[in-house]
């Protein structure tokens, strides 16, 4: 135990004076020239740069480096580069080749350099430096998209580093990407995994202490990403939960912590999370359907207990039914009743229009002799009012307020102006971020409202998805989407409306 506690201690580069400086020039054995423009991040044996093609300066790469390795870490290191280099999805970043420089005794990966801003750095621009529970399954569906295909690989590859830091939402737009800056800290190769990195404390599970990992690592990775990125809060080091006094688990449960998110997502993010292996989700794929499957369940919830009561009709029970010749007795004593009276309403029918005709022709005759008199005056009758039985939240015609920006972190009004609604449609124009253009969309009984900005002679349009609050205003998250393909583009935001003053 001892051991494992010595573990979780972070560790750092351990000759920091070997660091390349901004402007060294890293070669390859064909004359390539790569010359350093920053540091990315560090680790034990190496650390990742920017760096920028010497032969064709438009072009910024990403370098990992594996400082005098031995024999057994440049096999592994060169594996792996080779494992990665075959991988093709659009949340990872390509690996296009590796080489080695053995005057400086170092072996170096070349990949792609995703130009954006992780998600540790956009929480603490957050409100109570939390996601929305939309906004994190939004942001990480590409990640798991990435992960699933990661764990599909034979060998199946683990990426064993998943946290907010590793996550980055590119600034020229696009989906979140699934990198890893820190630099791998020991590649470990077994019979049944490629491993990717040990992992950091608070997001890795308590086997990468010890060895034995697989795809249920990769699951307590996201499950703990998911439960800082919802809470603001780091969770406990794996080792500290078995360690911790009294034998009970020193972690409390997303709910715990936001009492407004789902007990159905709290639960699953814990069972995610499990020390033990075995009680986690088999696989990526499980964890995220039972997460999103909570989510849905508690949306359709609240809107059901928003729906009207529905009553139906009082049956008297104290009645017995009657015979079946009684009935036909009965209704064809109706029957006879209804002709009669039919009869006798006919000529009642003849006398009284006779009756109107002639007080018609009288009342005539007066009106003529009073219109030399005096001009006749009109009266309009009163509309009777109409109660509106729709169950759907009725809108406001014009809303004012803010929307802002994550990635490029800022914040400019919005209004929304000549709102219809019919029903659960509506449609209307928005002005937000600099752009205006008509929308429309729909609005749920529970009050979940969704609608679609198309901005005329642009590529790009507005997804608005949120809900209307206690009062009548209006919050939620945004999407820059492409207006050709619907398609997100990576840029996104929050927004927040509220009644404007006639």
């Amino acid at each position: 135990m001892q051991q494992l506690q010595q573990a979780q201690r972070p560790k750092k580069l351990q000759k920091e004076q070997i660091l390349l400086p901004v402007g060294s020039v890293i070669r390859n054995v064909n004359g390539d020239r790569y010359i350093v423009e920053g540091l990315l991040g560090t680790g034990v044996a190496g650390a990742v740069y920017r760096v920028r093609d010497g032969h064709k300066r438009e072009n910024v790469f990403a370098v990992k480096e594996l400082i005098d390795p031995n024999g057994a870490e440049r096999e592994r290191f060169m594996f792996e580069a080779e494992v990665l280099m075959r991988l093709d999805h659009e949340a990872l970043p390509s690996v296009y080749r590796v080489f080695e420089n053995e005057k400086l005794k170092r072996v170096y990966i070349l990949m792609d350099y995703i130009e954006g801003r992780d998600l540790e750095v956009l929480q603490k621009e957050q409100p109570n430096e939390c996601f929305s529970l939309p906004l994190v399954l939004a942001l990480l569906t590409p990640v798991v998209s990435a992960l699933t295909y990661l764990h599909r690989r034979e060998p199946p590859i683990v990426h064993r580093d998943i946290k907010p830091a590793n996550i980055v939402v590119p600034i020229k737009g696009g989906d979140a990407m699934l990198v890893d800056f820190g630099i791998a800290k020991e590649y470990i190769y077994g019979t049944a995994t490629t491993a990717l990195g040990q992992g950091s404390p608070g997001y890795a599970a308590l086997e990468q202490y010890s060895g034995g990992t697989n795809i249920r690592t990769d699951v307590y990775g996201l499950g703990a990403t998911i439960y800082t990125l919802l809470t603001g809060v780091v969770p406990i080091v794996s080792v500290e939960r078995v360690t911790g006094s009294k034998g009970t688990d020193p972690l409390k449960p997303v709910h715990a912590l936001v009492p407004d998110l789902p007990q159905g997502v709290s639960d699953a993010i814990s069972r995610a999370m499990s020390v033990s292996r075995d009680d986690r989700f088999a696989t990526i794929d499980e964890f995220w359907e039972e997460l999103n499957a909570q989510t849905q369940n508690e949306r359709q919830t609240t809107e059901s207990s928003m729906k009207p009561e529905r009553r139906t009709p009082r049956v008297r029970k104290d009645v017995a039914p009657l015979p079946i010749l009684e009935q036909r007795r009965l209704a064809r004593k109706k029957r006879r009743q209804t002709v009669f009276f039919a009869g006798i309403g006919g000529l009642l029918a003849v006398l009284l229009l006779a009756m109107g005709i002639a007080t018609y022709v009288s009342h005539m005759s007066q009106q003529r002799v009073r219109a030399t008199r005096s001009v006749a005056t009109a009266t309009v009758p009163t509309a009777v009012p109409t109660v509106d039985q729709s169950p759907y939240p009725t809108l406001a015609t014009s809303y004012k307020g803010t929307m802002g920006d994550v990635v490029n972190n800022t914040t400019t009004s919005a209004a929304i102006t000549q709102l219809q609604q019919n029903k659960r449609t509506i449609r209307g124009f928005c002005n937000g971020l600099g752009l205006t253009g008509p929308f429309d969309g729909t609005i749920s009984e529970g009050g979940h409202i969704v609608f679609t900005v198309k901005i005329p002679d642009g590529d790009t349009g507005i997804l608005f998805e949120g809900d209307v609050k206690t009062g009548g205003n209006m919050a939620g998250e945004f999407y820059i989407i492409s207006q050709k393909t619907g398609q997100r583009t990576g840029e996104y935001g929050t927004w927040s409306l509220t009644k404007a003053t006639q």
